[in-house]
């Protein structure tokens, strides 16, 4: 009998339907729909296949395939002490104790809080800060800022006085608190935190909010150089052993590019002592050397590159000096700087997985039940350097437990046009569930007709999803496929749903009466149809942008256009009438269309609720004062 799992807690449990439950909810598939499966299969094989091909075949993409697991971050960047009394005649400077720390305000835990400043007068000397300000030296974080809701504290003694000066907390906003369609997805941002009035000192804090972000950790040792053979037995290695320890100073720093900002990120430093201050840190071969801080954020679209310089302070000779250029990977990477001597600089960067995947997952699973899981892809955001226009073609597919399917094709005589301040692309089908089996990938392969844009990749699940992967279930990810030369970037923003139910959509458009109509007269529909579920999606504006299914769009530049006679009526086309939801959800259509003919201007904004229940179907009409819908729904087993 396999081992029992740790029992949750209640509010963390998964529910599981009984298996009698879901019989009732599942209806068996139609011959209909069984040939509709045959004939996707047949229209979409080997697709996955070619497009795969196609990325092997590009010199730069078949480098730099691989997707990134990426997630909204925020870095802060710097923390400067102000004087507020700019007429002050005071020349003595500030000795400076304190904690600087972000929390997550969303948990319940404390073990979110990341200290990135922290000296106490028990072990630490104050940082001297000159009265009308300066910038204090942070030293954190060392830990993964994987937040919600970011605050950061500030407490600051100012020793000089014997007081607090500064005592307070402010919000740092991400992008995706505010985010659009165009949003700006790199982000700087200051806040401000007030000091006590009579201190007369406040902290400004600068810091970078990225929406498409991983988390660096950072490792650097020295070691002993490789022996060559033959020629090592006389190299100066002789009698230096493993354990010995150097006296070093020096700088060791972190850069990386943004895509889109005028602004940059100057060099973060992870360890810096300078030759005039007359210090040094013991660094023992082999091991980690002590980095004031050792996590960086990086764009999952950029790359990070870690530049060495450390001196021995015995000797003021140079040890190493170099730069290593690290890919953004969902694992970790290991490079060598090599020094002028007998030793070598080791960098490591761990990439760290984004949501906590590698957290375990607690969940109650019976044995005796068995649900699919199935992947729902909900949007693709296109990123480029310049907010030009766009003109592209291509595929993106999805290859899986139930075959290959398109999810956007596009030849280059009939491209997709994305304008500027819009970065999504319209997906349209499979009206098939997209089944997760043992493992499953997400091929994208877009370029621009005028060559602004070359996106070729592969997002990947990794083999073994239900029995290694637990912890991608019912959570929001992205990831994200970088653009040749880093001047571009697909960031496919999709879910894996455990005990999924599949939901088959029908929109009716109907007139009502009452309103004279001329056998000519034509009517525009612009507006949209959004398909979401309670369960996820709904925190942020950016989790209600990106992970939902828009099923209808139109703008009001392209409407739709029809007849407007009395009594018409029509299926409207939707870009995709089946997708999955979690079995214990509540299905949500947000509508808004406008219709406009000659007689007459009508709304409808209102938003339906469904309940997943042992009912054949759902239905619920919406009317406004000239047309109405009605919105079918209809369950069965995913």
């Amino acid at each position: 009998m396999d081992e029992m799992m740790e029992v949750p807690k209640e509010d963390e449990m998964m529910e599981v339907p009984k298996e009698d439950e879901m019989m009732d909810v599942f209806l068996d598939e139609t011959v209909s729909e069984a040939d509709s499966k045959i004939e996707y299969f047949r229209q979409d094989a080997e697709v996955y296949k070619s497009i795969y091909c196609s990325i092997m075949k590009d010199e730069w993409a078949s480098k730099h395939s691989v997707e990134v697991w990426c997630e909204p971050v925020v870095e802060v960047l710097s923390v400067s002490l102000c004087n507020n009394n700019k007429n002050s005649n005071i020349t003595r400077s500030r000795e400076i104790y304190g904690n600087i720390f972000v929390v997550d305000s969303m948990s319940n835990t404390t073990n979110t809080k990341c200290d990135i400043y922290e000296r106490n007068d028990q072990d630490d000397e104050p940082e001297i800060i000159p009265f009308d300000g300066g910038t204090l030296s942070l030293t954190g974080p060392d830990d993964v800022m994987s937040m919600d809701k970011p605050f950061i504290g500030i407490d600051i003694f100012d020793r000089a006085v014997d007081e607090t000066i500064i005592n307070g907390f402010e919000p740092l906003v991400k992008t995706v608190d505010m985010a659009k369609q165009n949003h700006t997805f790199e982000q700087f941002n200051k806040r401000m935190v007030h000091g006590h009035y009579e201190s007369g000192c406040s902290a400004e804090v600068e810091y970078l909010a990225l929406t498409f972000g991983v988390f660096a950790p950072v490792e650097v040792r020295l070691i002993k150089q490789p022996v060559e053979e033959g020629k090592g037995n006389k190299r100066r290695i002789g009698e230096v052993k493993e354990e010995e320890e150097l006296e070093v100073y020096g700088t060791i720093s972190a850069t990386y590019n943004l895509l889109c900002s005028e602004s940059k990120v100057n060099r973060i430093m992870l360890f810096e002592i300078k030759e005039d201050s007359n210090e040094f840190d013991w660094v023992t071969l082999g091991c980690p050397l002590t980095l004031s801080r050792s996590v960086v954020a990086v764009p999952a679209y950029s790359s990070l590159t870690i530049q060495v310089e450390l001196w021995d302070f015995a000797t003021k000779k140079l040890i190493v000096r170099g730069s290593n250029k690290f890919e953004t990977k969902n694992y970790r990477v290991k490079k060598t700087i090599t020094g002028l001597s007998y030793l070598d600089a080791e960098v490591t960067i761990d990439w760290e997985k984004p949501f906590k995947l590698d957290d375990p997952v607690v969940w109650r699973i019976y044995s005796h039940f068995w649900g699919p899981h199935v992947v729902e892809v909900f949007s693709i955001f296109i990123g480029r350097e310049t907010d030009k226009p766009l003109r592209l073609h291509g595929i993106v597919a999805f290859c899986g437990g139930n075959g290959d399917f398109k999810l956007f094709k596009r030849g280059k005589d009939d491209p997709f046009i994305l304008d500027p301040g819009r970065n999504l692309l319209t997906l349209k089908g499979p009206n098939i569930i997209l089944a997760g089996g043992d493992s499953f990938g997400i091929s994208v392969d877009l370029e621009d007709v005028d060559g602004l844009v070359s996106i070729k990749g592969v997002v990947s699940s990794g083999y073994g999803v239900n029995h290694h992967q637990e912890g991608w279930f019912n959570r929001l990810l992205c990831s994200v496929i970088k653009g040749k030369h880093e001047l571009s970037f697909a960031a496919v923003h999709y879910t894996v749903i455990a005990y999924a139910i599949k939901v088959t959509l029908k929109v009716h458009l109907f007139f009502k009466g009452g309103h004279e109509h001329s056998s000519n007269d034509i009517s525009t529909i612009h507006g949209s149809l959004v398909a979401l579920n309670d369960k996820y999606g709904r925190r942020s504006s950016y989790e209600k942008l990106y992970y939902r299914n828009v099923i209808f769009e139109r703008r009001k530049e392209n409407p739709l256009v029809i007849s407007c006679m009395e009594d018409f009526d029509m299926d409207m086309e939707l870009s995709k009438k089946v997708f999955a939801v979690p079995h214990n959800s509540r299905l949500c259509i947000a509508v808004d269309l406008s219709c406009q003919c000659p007689s007459f201007t009508g709304f409808i904004k209102e938003t339906a609720q469904f309940e997943v229940d042992s009912s054949v179907g759902n239905d619920v009409v919406i009317e406004g004062d000239s047309f109405g819908i009605n919105i079918s729904v209809k369950w069965s087993q995913a």
